[in-house]
């Protein structure tokens, strides 16, 4: 009884564990420009040196959304520029120097469409 309990316990804090890891890893975002440009602050939990965007709802179906990561404690890390649309909604970008992980990075983004919404995940 003893062994199944500590079992239970430690696959339970697992689970716990990876499910934080998850929710740290991809972030949602709701930006629409030029009003709210940037996405919230995540933290960035791996070693890969690209971000990635997906867009899952776009406002308008001509509407080109332009994206980089930029650390938030040091604005010279910051990627090369992508850009997502309706007919393209998934795009990467590397970074121009080396982006450490377990540092924030937020997503700033520009529009070719004045008030274009777009709804989707962002991964520093």
């Amino acid at each position: 009884m003893k062994k199944t309990r500590r079992l239970l316990c430690v696959l339970i804090l697992s689970l716990c564990l990876m499910g934080f890891a998850a929710t740290a890893y991809a972030i949602s975002f709701n930006v629409t420009y030029p009003e709210n440009p940037n996405s919230a602050a995540a933290v960035k939990t791996n070693l890969n040196q690209y971000f990635t965007v997906h867009g899952s709802t776009f406002s308008s179906t001509n509407g080109t959304l332009y994206c980089r990561s930029e650390c938030t404690s040091d604005s010279s890390i910051v990627s090369y520029t992508t850009s997502i649309s309706s007919g393209n909604p998934y795009s990467t970008a590397s970074y121009q120097k080396y982006a450490p992980r377990e540092k924030s990075y937020r997503l700033i983004t520009s529009s070719n469409v004045y008030h274009f919404q777009v709804i989707g995940t962002y991964t520093p």
